[in-house]
């Protein structure tokens, strides 16, 4: 038996065997916990940001297909041919994008030096991405890798285009940029040219 004072000159006895009873109890409830409830709510956790990054996905894409429908229309009248390829990437690191960039090019028989792309991460941020163009190629292909870049998963903006070429037909570009603005906003791209 232990006896316990309390504060108004009263005690009260507690058997052994019950503390120990009560302390195995409270034992298997914290066993308990930890072994299912613990768990289930960091599961929950995972799946609540699963969700919210579906959310963000479909809502960007939301946002970008009225531009891919209308670029794939002016692509094929311009150039005979539908320039709707997506890229998938898991990395969200530049070494990850230029190799599906590169990927991708050999596939629809791209030369990727006529471009040129220079990758840039945006301080810690992997998911801002500042892509340079050096224009060495025609409009056409312009429009194409234009189109396969922004449909970068991972892109969230196309933040400057560097025109370095006096041969490219100013409204035909000014249209598929401005196309560009309308859907990431003005702030986000700056253009320049010679």
């Amino acid at each position: 038996m232990i006896k316990l004072k309390t504060g108004f000159n009263e005690s009260f006895h507690i058997p052994k065997k019950n503390i120990i009873c009560y302390l195995l109890c409270l034992g298997v409830i914290v066993a308990f916990f930890g072994v299912y409830i613990w768990p289930g709510i960091k599961e929950l956790e995972k799946i609540n940001l699963q969700i919210e990054l579906l959310r963000l996905s479909i809502k960007r894409q939301e946002k970008l297909f009225p531009f891919y429908e209308i670029l794939a229309e002016e692509s094929n009248r311009l150039n005979k041919y539908d320039i709707l390829n997506s890229f998938e990437i898991e990395k969200c690191d530049s070494q990850g994008i230029m190799f599906e960039i590169d990927r991708k090019c050999q596939e629809n028989q791209i030369n990727l030096t006529e471009f040129k792309p220079i990758l840039k991460k945006l301080g810690d941020n992997s998911e801002q991405l500042s892509f340079s163009i050096e224009m060495q190629g025609n409009l056409k292909n312009l429009n194409r890798f234009l189109k396969q870049v922004v449909m970068l998963s991972c892109v969230e903006y196309i933040e400057k285009i560097d025109i370095k070429k006096n041969d490219i037909k100013p409204s035909l570009l000014t249209h598929n940029i401005s196309l560009l603005l309308n859907v990431t906003g003005s702030e986000s791209i700056q253009i320049k040219g010679d």
